[in-house]
């Protein structure tokens, strides 16, 4: 795909996959041909709806905000888009599965992609540097061994101190890394953007092991606490 054709805004010409590769690809060279080019057009080819859901802003009288441009820059690169962002390659996975539209509301589509990561020669893994403390001890604790998973969620429940998450170890791997995203894509009825396929959800499918050990709910050991 030639990058200087991608387009920066929805039109009615382009089909929903399309739409899903021209974003993808914009994503994998995020900043070409300027930095954070790919933000920007994954933004302009979102619902309002779908901003929000990716890039929540600050309820303003206990109602959520339209999201600006500058504010879906800070806020949209990590976690939602994770690996995808600057990723080493993507592919569609299966044929687009389609809603077709009604009287009122327009015709739904969800394609599954697949995202690829290979590690350069000291083991990382390319994508967003835009890392702090928080997201590091999140890490820690996505990696953390499942017994150690299990005395948090035990010591959060009996209303201990949990322990301290372990230290994250250099990365040695040599296999590339796999991600899956489901992208849904709306097409709208009404000017001005009328026939043009928009993002609705855009979505890791990614789980941590604290989701996964989490879906258990009430299955833990020990009394349950105030």
């Amino acid at each position: 795909v030639d990058l200087d054709s991608l387009p920066m805004q929805p039109t009615p010409e382009l089909s929903a996959p399309e739409v899903v590769e021209v974003i993808c690809r914009g994503l994998q060279h995020n900043d070409y041909p300027e930095p954070d080019a790919g933000i920007v057009r994954l933004y302009n080819f979102m619902t309002p709806q779908g901003r929000v859901s990716l890039a929540p802003p600050e309820p303003k009288a206990g109602l959520q905000g339209f999201v600006t441009l500058e504010s879906f820059l800070a806020d949209a690169a990590a976690p939602a888009l994770g690996s995808l962002l600057l990723c080493t390659d993507f592919q569609l996975l299966g044929d687009l599965t389609l809603t077709p539209g009604t009287q009122t509301r327009g015709a739904f589509a969800t394609q599954m992609i697949e995202v690829i990561n290979e590690p350069d020669a000291t083991g990382e893994v390319p994508g967003p540097t835009r890392r702090d403390e928080a997201e590091e001890t999140l890490e820690a604790l996505v990696k953390a061994p499942d017994d150690f998973l299990e005395r948090v969620l035990q010591a959060v429940r009996t209303g201990r101190v949990p322990p301290p998450p372990p230290l994250l170890k250099k990365k040695t791997m040599a296999m590339p890394v796999h991600a899956r995203f489901q992208i849904k894509v709306e097409q709208e009825r009404r000017p001005p953007l009328q026939g043009c396929w928009m993002i609705k959800e855009f979505m890791s499918l990614a789980r941590t092991k604290l989701q996964i050990l989490n879906e258990g709910g009430e299955e833990f050991d020990g009394p349950d606490t105030d």
